[in-house]
């Protein structure tokens, strides 16, 4: 029972998610947190801190999850997430890269890797990184 209605919350959570009402979705969330938590709807439940502006709650999110499973490429991608968010690429870029070693078959950490080597592109080494970028998104 206690499965069906955190997955009633957890739906509820997308459907104001996808409204993008932010207040309401982290709402459900945090009810369907007092039966369960799911590793997965942690990390989306982290990326709606960062819609509300609380990257300090997004954060600890993040970090819960790569404490509990190290070895898991999704709180890597997520912590990834959170620094592009917060425009600090080169910071991503270290969790993008550390997400792609445990799990190389997610095509869509090759895309955000790809674009941040883009946006890197106009630093001083700009072949090189026009050159990563490219093998990156070749890669996706």
């Amino acid at each position: 029972m206690d499965d069906i209605r955190y997955n009633e919350l957890i739906e509820r959570a997308h459907f104001y998610g996808d409204q993008s009402s932010w207040d309401k979705c982290i709402e459900y969330y945090e009810k369907a947190f007092e039966i369960m938590v799911r590793v997965e709807d942690l990390l989306d439940s982290s990326i709606v801190y960062l819609h509300l502006d609380n990257s300090y709650r997004a954060l600890k999110g993040i970090e819960a999850v790569i404490e509990l499973l190290p070895d898991d490429y999704r709180g890597y991608f997520y912590k990834g997430i959170y620094f592009e968010h917060l425009e600090d690429d080169q910071e991503a870029l270290t969790y993008y890269l550390k997400a792609l070693e445990l799990e190389p078959r997610i095509s869509e950490i090759y895309f955000k890797i790809g674009r941040i080597y883009d946006d890197l592109s106009d630093t001083l080494m700009h072949d090189e990184n026009i050159k990563l970028a490219m093998d990156y998104y070749f890669k996706t």
